[in-house]
Protein backbone atom coordinates (compact mmCIF):
# COMPACT_ATOMS: atom_id res chain seq x y z
CA UNK A 1 0.00 0.00 0.00
CA UNK A 2 1.49 3.35 -1.04
CA UNK A 3 0.97 6.50 0.98
CA UNK A 4 -0.27 9.43 -1.08
CA UNK A 5 0.78 12.81 0.32
CA UNK A 6 -2.19 14.74 1.67
CA UNK A 7 -0.56 18.17 1.56
CA UNK A 8 1.85 19.21 -1.17
CA UNK A 9 3.75 22.48 -1.01
CA UNK A 10 5.75 23.22 -4.14
CA UNK A 11 8.17 26.13 -4.62
CA UNK A 12 6.33 28.28 -2.05
CA UNK A 13 7.61 31.83 -1.66
CA UNK A 14 6.16 34.42 0.70
CA UNK A 15 7.62 37.25 2.77
CA UNK A 16 6.47 40.06 5.01
CA UNK A 17 8.55 43.25 4.80
CA UNK A 18 10.49 44.26 7.93
CA UNK A 19 9.97 40.86 9.63
CA UNK A 20 11.80 37.55 9.85
CA UNK A 21 8.99 35.89 7.87
CA UNK A 22 10.48 34.80 4.59
CA UNK A 23 9.88 31.56 2.69
CA UNK A 24 11.86 31.12 -0.53
CA UNK A 25 10.96 28.27 -2.89
CA UNK A 26 10.01 25.86 -0.08
CA UNK A 27 8.94 22.38 -1.18
CA UNK A 28 7.67 19.57 1.07
CA UNK A 29 4.84 17.08 1.51
CA UNK A 30 2.90 15.75 4.49
CA UNK A 31 1.25 12.35 4.46
CA UNK A 32 -1.93 11.44 6.34
CA UNK A 33 -0.76 12.05 9.93
CA UNK A 34 -0.88 14.79 12.55
CA UNK A 35 1.95 17.29 12.61
CA UNK A 36 3.02 20.19 14.77
CA UNK A 37 5.07 23.22 13.80
CA UNK A 38 7.65 24.36 16.33
CA UNK A 39 9.93 27.39 16.23
CA UNK A 40 10.84 30.73 17.73
CA UNK A 41 8.31 33.57 17.91
CA UNK A 42 8.00 35.67 14.77
CA UNK A 43 9.59 33.31 12.26
CA UNK A 44 6.42 32.48 10.33
CA UNK A 45 4.66 29.47 11.87
CA UNK A 46 1.25 31.14 11.87
CA UNK A 47 1.90 32.67 8.45
CA UNK A 48 2.69 29.21 7.03
CA UNK A 49 -0.54 27.82 8.50
CA UNK A 50 -2.53 30.74 7.05
CA UNK A 51 -0.97 30.05 3.64
CA UNK A 52 -1.87 26.37 3.89
CA UNK A 53 -5.46 27.22 4.94
CA UNK A 54 -5.84 29.67 2.06
CA UNK A 55 -6.17 32.74 4.30
CA UNK A 56 -3.07 34.22 2.62
CA UNK A 57 -2.00 33.91 -1.01
CA UNK A 58 1.54 32.73 -1.83
CA UNK A 59 3.67 35.21 -3.77
CA UNK A 60 4.97 32.25 -5.74
CA UNK A 61 4.40 28.50 -5.75
CA UNK A 62 1.51 26.21 -5.08
CA UNK A 63 -0.19 24.52 -2.15
CA UNK A 64 -2.36 21.48 -2.84
CA UNK A 65 -4.49 19.77 -0.20
CA UNK A 66 -5.86 16.30 -0.90
CA UNK A 67 -7.80 15.96 2.33
CA UNK A 68 -9.36 17.90 5.15
CA UNK A 69 -7.32 20.40 7.15
CA UNK A 70 -8.10 21.67 10.61
CA UNK A 71 -6.58 24.83 12.08
CA UNK A 72 -6.93 25.74 15.73
CA UNK A 73 -5.71 29.30 16.31
CA UNK A 74 -4.01 30.18 19.55
CA UNK A 75 -6.35 31.72 22.11
CA UNK A 76 -4.88 34.78 23.86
Amino acid sequence: MSCIPQLLINQLSFSITNTLVQFQEVTFAFDHKRYGIVGDNGIGKTTLLKLIMGLLTPQKGRIQCLGRLMYFPQIP
